[in-house]
C-alpha cells in the first residue's frame, strides 16, 4: 500500500511540473527553479541542524537517567603561604604620609584671560 501511495505521489509531482513547467512564460519559470534550487540548498543545514539538536536532546535524557554516583560536598582549595614573607608585610613599598605638600589646582583659561584683560 506504501508503495502505491509512494508511486502516486511521485507520478503526480512529476505530471504537475509538467504541465506548470510548459505552461509558464520564462520569467515564471525563473522564479520556480529559483524557488526550488533555494529549498534544495537549505536542505543540508537544516538537516545538520536537526542533527545536533536530536543529539543534545539525547544526551540530556541520558544524563538524567542516570544515577548520580557519589556527591560528596566540595572543599575551598588549600592555600599555602610563603614561609619566608612575614604576612603583616605589605606587599607594595609604603608611600609618604603627607610629604608631598598641599596640593594646587589651576582653573585654565580663567587667569590667563584676566591677565590679558589687566595689560
Amino acid at each position: 500500500m506504501r508503495r502505491v501511495v509512494g508511486l502516486a505521489a511521485i507520478g503526480f509531482g512529476v505530471t504537475l511540473a509538467l504541465i506548470v513547467g510548459l505552461r509558464l512564460e520564462r520569467a515564471g519559470l525563473a522564479v520556480l527553479v529559483g524557488f526550488a534550487s533555494g529549498l534544495l540548498g537549505a536542505l543540508p543545514g537544516t538537516a545538520l541542524l536537526l542533527y545536533l539538536w536530536w543529539k543534545e536532546r539525547t544526551e540530556r535524557s541520558r544524563e538524567r537517567e542516570r544515577p548520580a554516583l557519589d556527591v560528596r560536598p566540595t572543599y575551598p582549595p588549600v592555600v599555602i603561604l610563603e614561609a619566608g614573607r612575614n604576612v603583616v608585610e605589605p606587599l607594595l613599598p609604603r608611600l609618604p604620609q603627607g610629604g608631598l605638600g598641599p596640593r594646587e589646582f589651576v582653573i585654565v583659561g580663567e587667569e590667563e584671560q584676566a591677565e590679558e584683560a589687566r595689560r
